[in-house]
Order: C-alpha cells, then structure tokens, then sequence
C-alpha cells in the first residue's frame, strides 16, 4: 500500500481509553492520565519504584519487578473523572479506562510509548457472558518474518508460554478469543502491536510505532445491540497534510480496496462497516 508518503492518524467510533509513557524529569519518569476509576500499572524493568496520586491522596506506592503489574483503584465514592499522576524511577507504562467493570477497547504501548513494538504488556477484559458478544485479542505483524510469543501472567510477573516463535508476516495478524481477565505479555523479534478488543474505540497506532504514520493495521469488532442486531462500526481517517492519498483495503483477502481517495489537512473521511472488519491503511 503506497500512501504517498504523507501522514495521517486514525480511529475508530470513540476513544475510551488511553495508556500513557512519562518522559523523564531528573531521575523520575511521570506520567499524566485521565480515568473515573482504575489504572493499571506495568513495569518494564526490575526494582521499579512507582506511586499513584489522584483524588488528593496517595492510591498506592510500592516497588514491581519486570513484568509485574499493579492494578490501582478508587478507594471510595463513585465514579468521578480524575486526572492521575504516576512517578516511577525506571521507563513503565499505564493503561486507563472503565478496565474491570466495563467495556473497552485499546491498544498496548511499551515503556517507550511506542504502540508497535518488540516488548508489549497489556490486559484483556472479562469474557461477556453474553453467548453474542465477541471478545478478541489481537496481534498485528508489520514485517515478514516476524516471530510473536505470548505469554500469560499465572502470579504477577510469572507467565506461561500460550504461543511461541508463532509466524507472520506483514498485515497478519494471530488472535485469540479465549483470554478473560487475564494479564498478558508480547514479545517478538520485530515490532508488532497488541489489540484488546470488546467493544467501543480507540486509536491505531501505525508500523512506526506511532499514532500516525502510513501504514495501519487493525481490527472493528462486532458491536452487540441485543439479540442478532449489530450495529455498525466506523473507521475514521484524518489527515495531516493537503493532497494526503488514502487506500483502506481488507487484510484477509488481498487486491479488495474498500475506499481509496484523497483527503486534506484536518478533514476527515469515515468509512462504516456494517458488521466487523480487517483492515489495512
């Protein structure tokens, strides 16, 4: 796919949640992240020292290991918007949203930042008991020859291999319906990035590893309205330069463009879905 070089981010239907990286300020990495509820924590790095501030206090301090987690909550009251504030002594990263007790849809980022990477720890919700609800866990390749391992935590930090060295190459992807409430980690000899998807929207981060870029890969899922109804799923595209070119083509079946156009700064093109979908950009 040849996007004429010029870049553009896209997401689809409605941001819900967001995982943040803190940048360095003396000898400590912050990090800023809105959410009514929960945040979750991942160390990268053993003897990672980590405290989370919100609601006027101090939620939690403590030191994690790589590969450890810390699921920080609200202690009290209800659910009311709140920015968080976590400080580490090493590179971590944060995963905030309606995580436990809610519907979502995100993206992994490493302790770069990075959406796209070679080390990726996320979490996958709890399963719907509703027998028409799809719940996945997605990973993309962006390279051929790509090797993906993923493990999943059986004691905070301690993880069992599900699948290892499994192959892809560029715009595939490996899935898995089977994770509930499970902390899980990625890693590969090339970058890939690691979708966990319910429900609701999120942004896409593209083969550079950011939030916009030329090359996207990613997944709508089947929104459930209620017994065999669907409802329909929206890929937005907005670019950041004039005479921005633009191809969204299905992954799984090669030579199908759904749409391709041109599109200028700041505009927005949708494209809907009617039911779920693979895409390419």
């Amino acid at each position: 796919m040849f996007l004429n070089q010029r870049t553009f981010i896209f997401l689809s239907i409605i941001i819900v949640a967001i995982g943040g990286i803190g940048t360095a300020e003396a000898l400590n990495y912050r990090s800023y992240v809105f959410g009514t509820y929960e945040v979750i924590v991942f160390s990268y790095e053993d003897g990672t020292d980590l405290e989370v501030y919100g609601f006027g206090q101090t939620l939690w301090s403590g030191t994690l290991n790589k590969g450890q987690h810390r699921l920080v909550q609200k202690p009290y009251g209800p659910h009311v918007p709140e920015v968080y504030e976590v400080v580490g002594s090493r590179k971590f990263s944060v995963l905030t949203g309606d995580l436990t007790y809610g519907l979502s849809g995100y993206y992994s980022i490493d302790k770069h930042g990075q959406g796209a990477s070679t080390e990726l720890y996320t979490y996958v919700q709890v399963r719907s008991s509703d027998p028409h609800d799809i719940q996945k866990f997605v990973v993309f390749a962006y390279e051929d020859g790509t090797q993906v391992t993923i493990e999943k935590d059986q004691g905070n930090g301690s993880y069992t291999e599900v699948v290892t060295n499994h192959p892809l190459d560029a715009g595939e992807h490996w899935q898995s319906q089977d994770f509930s409430n499970e902390y899980i980690h990625v890693s590969s000899n090339k970058p890939v990035s690691a979708l966990s998807c319910y429900d609701t929207g999120y942004f896409v981060p593209s083969a550079n590893g950011y939030f916009s870029g030329t090359r996207f890969y990613t997944y709508l899922a089947r929104n459930h309205e209620g017994g065999l109804t669907y409802s329909p799923q929206d890929l937005i595209v907005t670019a950041y330069d004039n005479d921005t070119e633009v191809t969204i083509s299905d992954c799984n079946v090669p030579g199908v463009v759904k749409w391709q156009g041109t599109i200028h700064a700041e505009e927005p093109h949708v494209q809907r879905f009617p039911l779920k979908a693979w895409m390419s950009l």
